[in-house]
């Protein structure tokens, strides 16, 4: 009787295959399945597919043709890849940040640059402005009580003490003794003292007071050699008709004022007439140098707290996102080769990266699961 022989059995026949691995396995069926359902496909071009999903399954590519990828033809190992990818997204990362800083830190620098030398302008014009109403209140008080306690001895003599313009001028010197960069004066056209007469810039401050009446105030910030300097101006008006009778005519000027200082000069003021300009000068150098270290601290300071903000942010991103992912990677890399005994990785906690790992899990469960009903 004959009996039937079991093919393995046959030495005629060509010794068995080496069993692949159940992922090569499983794309062994999908190359039969594709071939049983493209019968009109072109033998070259099934294989060159075929060849493709074999080559998956070992952790190779070859595309149709033959030819591979410039990584795999230069022999690039899968890992040192993914650290390129690594570093890549750290620099992306820190390069977003720095772009960031960089933007907002010069906008910051602007900005505190213009407001602290806003500032430290009005600053010293706040102490300017205190300086002309004190040489105002000096006028006041002189006029008021030093001039008719001595108007009995202006008959015999000429008092300067007597003249608000030059109690005003004689305080502000004592001032001068202790800051020397402060200084009062009261820039005239024509005036009765030599030392009063306005220099050309002072000329043009008293001519924009005549041609704009109600003009107030001027503000002029120019530089010397020993800085920069804001000058405040305020207009002096004759409106006191008790001032006409030193500088109306010569003829109704007292005769000991004369004596001393001549005809030729401080004469022909009209009543409501912009005569002369108040000018304050206060040196604007020492407090724009406050301010630039206040902008120095400031920008130091800021980029501190960036530094330290970059540092742990870089510590935060490598702890919560490029480990976990480097580490799933490497499995999901390691299980499409088809090695065995692959560890677990699940990462605890609600954030996106979690999710992804347990989202991963369960992908690697069921196609451990699929992979097993295939071998079955």
């Amino acid at each position: 009787m004959a009996t039937r022989q079991d093919p393995k059995d046959d030495p005629r026949q060509p010794a068995a295959p080496e069993r692949p691995s159940r992922f090569a396995t499983a794309d062994l069926s999908l190359i039969e399945a594709r071939e049983s359902t493209s019968a009109s496909a072109s033998a070259g071009a099934g294989h060159d597919a075929d060849t493709a999903v074999l080559h998956r399954a070992t952790g190779e590519f070859s595309a149709p043709g033959g030819s591979r990828p410039p990584e795999a033809a230069a022999g690039t190992p899968v890992r040192a890849q993914r650290g390129a990818f690594r570093l890549g997204l750290r620099m992306k990362f820190n390069a977003a940040l720095l772009f960031t800083f960089a933007v907002g830190l010069a906008l910051a620098a602007w900005l505190s640059n213009r407001v602290l030398k806003d500032n430290a302008r009005e600053e010293v014009l706040q102490e300017a402005r205190i300086m002309v109403e004190s040489a105002l209140s000096a006028r006041a008080y002189t006029a008021q009580h030093i001039k008719p306690l001595l108007a009995e001895q202006m008959t015999e003599k000429f008092l300067p003490e007597t003249v608000s313009a030059y109690a005003a001028s004689q305080i502000f010197l004592s001032l001068r003794a202790k800051y020397p960069d402060y200084t009062y004066k009261e820039a005239a056209l024509n005036p009765r003292n030599p030392t009063n007469r306005a220099s050309d810039w002072e000329a043009d401050l008293v001519n924009e007071f005549r041609n704009h009446p109600d003009r107030r105030e001027l503000v002029v910030v120019r530089d010397t050699p020993t800085g920069q300097m804001m000058h405040l101006a305020k207009p002096l008006t004759v409106d006191d008709s008790g001032c006409l009778s030193c500088h109306s005519t010569p003829e109704q000027a007292p005769k000991p004022m004369l004596a001393l200082y001549g005809t030729a000069n401080g004469f022909g003021w009209q009543l409501g007439e912009v005569v002369a300009a108040q000018v304050v000068t206060v040196p604007l150098s020492v407090p724009m140098a406050r301010a630039r270290d206040a902008l120095t601290t400031f920008v130091l300071l800021l980029a501190g707290v960036f530094a330290l903000l970059l540092v742990l942010l870089n510590v935060l991103l490598h702890f919560t996102v490029i480990q976990p992912v480097v580490r799933m990677a490497n499995i999901a890399t390691d299980v499409s080769m088809g090695k065995d005994d692959v560890a677990d990785y699940v990462l605890q906690g609600g954030d996106e990266v979690a999710s992804l790992s347990r989202s991963f899990h369960r992908m690697r469960v069921s196609l451990e699961k699929a992979m097993a009903m295939l071998d079955e």
